[in-house]
């Protein structure tokens, strides 16, 4: 998978990881067999001269991404920003409905 097409960066998305490997998707990256396939993908990215890519979730994992090398660390996941953003549109529409539904009473 490496060596055709050209390409030059390989990017881990954990969570078609964690499934791949028949794991529940955990974002705190806990799992042996998770840390095992990312060494595995990383030593093979070296052996073929590619920049291997991965997501932190937490800054802890940014320490250790950067640690183990890798050549670039996107911040958080598509999913985990979708959910961030609802949960701040939802806060912000109880914070105006809340008051008019007590003057309603």
């Amino acid at each position: 998978m490496l060596q055709p097409f050209g390409r030059r960066r390989v990017f881990i998305g954990l969570v078609d990881l964690q499934l791949s490997l028949g794991l529940e998707p955990d974002l705190s990256l806990s799992a042996p067999a998770l840390g095992d396939a990312t060494a595995s993908v990383v030593d093979a990215c070296r052996a073929f001269g590619r920049v291997v890519g991965i997501p932190a979730m937490a800054p802890d994992h940014m320490e250790r991404f950067v640690r183990d090398g890798y050549g670039f660390i996107t911040i958080g996941a598509d999913a985990g920003f979708l959910r961030q953003g609802a949960a701040s549109e939802i806060a912000r529409f109880r914070s105006i409905a809340e008051p008019v539904g007590r003057d309603a009473q």
